[in-house]
């Protein structure tokens, strides 16, 4: 078993598998109506020149276009960033997740990835990074050891 991101998924139909044949799509055991996210971002300097200023809202545009979501993340194999895209020919681990982040969204769930800065700096990245691979490559590591380290070296910052 492996957990991985839409990255994952995106992997597997490179290689030629298929949602639901090859390989299958669930939520984190113990996640219930929580959702993880990470998103990419687009930033665009400011520009005193209007031709260019109006060529940064025009892409923007296009990439926010709900058809533009739609096939681009029917390649990917991602969320849109848009709640309003119509999901009919996104396959099974795309709807479920669409559905998923939904509910999360209904509930206050959503949580930012650790990854990227998105919930934390660089810093306090690092301490859950480290002790994370101290546990999976020390076996006599306890999850209770690992979240003491967690706490005491986070108390350090």
């Amino acid at each position: 078993m492996v957990f991985m991101g839409d990255w994952g998924k995106s992997w597997q139909m490179t290689s030629g598998g298929v949602p639901d044949e090859d390989f299958i799509c669930f939520a984190t055991p113990g996640s219930n109506d929580m959702f993880v996210f990470l998103a990419d971002f687009f930033f665009f300097p400011q520009l005193d020149d209007d031709a260019d200023s109006g060529a940064q809202v025009a892409f923007a545009k296009a990439v926010m276009d709900p058809q533009f979501q739609a096939e681009f993340n029917l390649l990917k194999g991602g969320l849109p960033v848009r709640t309003d895209v119509p999901g009919d020919r996104f396959d099974s681990c795309t709807q479920d997740s669409v559905a998923r982040l939904g509910r999360a969204i209904e509930r206050d769930g959503l949580v930012p990835s650790l990854g990227f800065a998105h919930a934390a700096r660089s810093d306090v990245q690092g301490v859950f990074r480290d002790t994370i691979a101290e546990y999976m490559t020390t076996p006599g590591m306890t999850p209770d050891q690992a979240i003491d380290q967690i706490l005491d070296d986070l108390d350090l910052l």
